[in-house]
């Protein structure tokens, strides 16, 4: 059985913390279908680059997620970021 993964938690934070714009994140939520929203965050946070890439892992992290961080950068990679990972 797939867990259902809230985005909207994480969308907020990205939002708060600056990486994506307000209207950005209001049109993420406004999507409703997981998947879409997902790939919306992913467009918008690209356009931050490296430094909003790596606040997307981080709140990925804090929020949870950390099987989708390793998922996304391998579990042997060490970052000051987050405890035991780095983002190159």
């Amino acid at each position: 059985m797939q867990d259902k993964f809230n985005i909207r938690p994480i969308i907020e934070s990205l939002v708060q913390k600056g990486i994506i714009s307000a209207d950005a994140g209001s049109e993420a939520i406004r999507i409703g279908v997981a998947r879409a929203q997902i790939e919306f965050c992913i467009r918008e946070v690209s356009k931050g680059g490296h430094p909003a890439y790596a606040s997307l892992l981080e709140t990925l992290e804090e929020q949870g997620h950390g099987n989708v961080v390793d998922a996304l950068i391998g579990p042997d990679v060490f970052s000051p970021f987050i405890s035991g990972k780095i983002f190159n």
